[in-house]
């Protein structure tokens, strides 16, 4: 299958910045979508991939450090040279923004809010929020 996506830097930091908040909002809830699940035998990997992603990465310190080491070196990016780097430091940042937005959402809860959050931030009403384009 080819992908050939021609929308630009821009386009993919915005769809990744929404999937950050969202994905924030599920670790925040302690959501478990495949709870019960018995993976097929093609699914395994995805299983486990699920699961450190949800058990181990919210627990790492400098969680888009190690995603970076883990897609550049182990995932061979750096065989890829320029390019490579650029996408494993934007996966990087992925992973540092669903920490930053995760440990903003767990002090809300504890301390509740101490005023207006700004348009389009993490303490919006999940129906209010419009689906990134």
């Amino acid at each position: 299958m080819l992908h050939e996506d021609r929308r630009g830097l821009e386009h993919f930091i915005a769809k990744h910045n929404r999937y950050s908040t969202l994905e924030a909002r599920e670790f925040a809830l302690g959501h478990d979508h495949i709870t019960g699940h018995d993976p097929a035998a093609g699914e395994t990997g995805i299983a486990y991939r699920r699961w450190l992603k949800r058990n181990v990465l919210p627990r790492l310190p400098l969680s888009g450090f190690w995603r970076f080491i883990y897609m550049y070196f182990l995932r061979l990016g750096i065989l890829d040279g320029v390019t490579g780097l650029r996408f494993c430091l934007l996966l990087a940042t992925y992973d540092v923004f669903i920490s930053l937005k995760l440990a903003e959402i767990r002090s809300l809860q504890r301390t509740g809010p101490r005023g207006v959050a700004a348009p389009g931030g993490l303490a919006i009403p999940r129906a209010s929020s419009a689906p990134c384009r």
